[in-house]
């Protein structure tokens, strides 16, 4: 499956600015931590964003972080959550020029915070959530345990952007639309494009509200992925 799953979305506000000056956000999706320094992706982010997310795998614990990682200066406030018990399974992190003045990890419900799958850094001005929700999986083995997610996640957030401007980075592991995948009606049995998750996360969007910030920059771009599957040569 070729797709776009959304990695940005914001609430309350359509531009954010500290101390007078936008505020630039990079998420990414990162499929191993070790193996995206090696391809020097570092050097772009030294060079672009303010705040940075990382999501997927980063396979990294709370208490330790690459010596790369380490010396990166202008981002050098560095937050990480993964499970004890699952190394490179799950796991996100938060990069940032200026020190949040709160950071929490979860959404407060034992059942969904073993994965270390969320990370909350509040602002002044905004909270500011990156989130590696969980996949359906193949054959849809997870789905239900999916929908109980996105239930206690879009509560949780709800509850966030009542105080604040929200933004919401990550792998959001959905595509709710069918120009953001190349082959739409062959894939609505597939993990991130059944109407379940896709009713899912169009209740999350109205519900807190959030929106898409790719979808509302560039609302007609077609062929514009964040994911390439791994058969058949499909990037290339």
């Amino acid at each position: 499956m070729d797709s776009r799953i959304p990695t940005g979305l914001m609430g309350g506000t359509d531009q954010l600015t500290r101390n007078g000056r936008r505020i630039r956000f990079c998420s990414w999706n990162v499929d191993g931590l070790q193996t995206w320094i090696k391809k020097k992706c570092l050097d772009w982010v030294k060079k672009k964003p303010q705040i940075s997310c990382a999501s997927k795998r980063p396979n990294v614990q709370r208490t330790f972080e690459p010596v790369e990682l380490q010396e990166l200066s202008g981002l050098s406030h560095q937050y990480w959550s993964a499970p004890s018990d699952k190394e490179g399974y799950s796991g996100v992190g938060l990069l940032s020029h200026q020190c949040p003045l709160k950071v929490s990890y979860g959404i407060g419900e034992e059942e969904h915070d073993q994965e270390g799958r969320v990370i909350v850094a509040e602002d002044d001005a905004f909270v500011l959530v990156t989130a590696y929700v969980p996949n359906a999986g193949g054959g849809l083995v997870h789905l239900k345990y999916r929908q109980h997610w996105d239930k206690a996640f879009c509560k949780f957030l709800k509850g966030l952007a009542s105080c604040k401007p929200l933004v919401l980075c990550g792998d959001l592991n959905v595509a709710h639309e069918e120009i953001a995948l190349r082959n739409p009606k062959g894939n609505k049995k597939n993990a991130g494009f059944t109407p379940q998750e896709q009713q899912g996360f169009r209740k999350l969007l109205q519900a807190v509200p959030l929106s898409d910030s790719f979808q509302h920059l560039y609302p007609n771009t077609a062929y514009a992925y964040t994911f390439w599957t791994n058969m058949m040569n499909a990037q290339s």
